[in-house]
């Protein structure tokens, strides 16, 4: 009966101290879009250009050297920043770079472009007369890349190859090849 009693009590105490922990987290169940639960980081958590990984830190140098960070946040799965200059990054916690977004109506310069999309890819823009025009660029990994022009803001999806692909975000293995002028 004592040994009852005293793992009720046990179970008890680390029952409440489950839900003090939890109820003064920051983290939280299942991710987003579901799949097994773990811990994520509910708010992003400012953070300082110095606490940032050294891709991050080696990407910013390379791309935007006179750029000065204006909010540098750590979410759940990366890092966002904004710079002063009103463009938009995002990078995974590793810190290699996921999206480059340019201020609202306004394009990415050339030399961003060149360095961060398959020359391939550029040169199907530049043929169809939009590679002034990028808004925004999104690396969905392996050789998948999402391209927003500004005269739709439409995503346009590319291999590395350069061939454009009708790609849908909920089903990255299903790819069908289309021709820019389709669109």
């Amino acid at each position: 009966m004592k040994r009852n009693v005293f793992l009720l009590a046990v179970g008890l105490v680390a029952m409440a101290t489950t839900s003090l922990a939890n109820a003064a987290s920051p983290y939280l169940g299942n991710p987003p879009g579901g799949g097994p639960a773990h811990f994520i980081l509910t708010n992003p958590e400012p953070v300082k250009p110095g606490q940032l990984p050294a891709a991050t830190t080696n990407f910013l140098a390379t791309y935007f050297p006179a750029c000065t960070i204006d909010d540098c946040e750590h979410t759940y799965t990366g890092y966002e920043i904004d710079l002063a200059s009103g463009v938009d990054l995002t990078f995974e916690s590793t810190g290699l770079w996921t999206q480059v977004k340019a201020p609202e109506g306004k394009a990415l310069p050339a030399d961003i472009l060149d360095g961060l999309l398959p020359g391939k890819v550029i040169a199907v823009l530049t043929e169809n007369g939009v590679a002034n025009e990028v808004s925004q660029i999104r690396f969905h990994g392996g050789d998948i890349y999402r391209v927003n022009i500004l005269a739709n803001d439409e995503p346009y999806y590319f291999l590395s190859d350069g061939v454009l692909v009708n790609h849908p975000v909920d089903n990255l293995t299903t790819v069908e090849v289309i021709e820019m002028a389709d669109l």
